[in-house]
């Protein structure tokens, strides 16, 4: 079915949370930029791998530590 993958649905049974779901993301996200301060971990193979989806293909390892 259309739509079936999608986590927010889609057509006339979209997500009617979604947009609340979207501020929610871009608030948490401001506040671990705004507290914490961010490094990557050395030794990392951050070359793209495309499958499923682009990503680094070693992930990405970062140690956070509280501003």
């Amino acid at each position: 079915m259309d739509y079936s993958l999608v986590g927010f649905g889609g057509g006339s049974r979209f997500c009617l949370g979604y947009t609340f779901a979207q501020m929610e993301m871009k608030i948490f996200t401001s506040l671990l930029l705004r507290n914490y301060q961010w490094k990557l971990e050395p030794n990392q193979d951050l070359s793209l791998n495309s499958i499923p989806s682009l990503h680094p293909r070693s992930g990405l390892k970062i140690v956070m530590f509280k501003a």
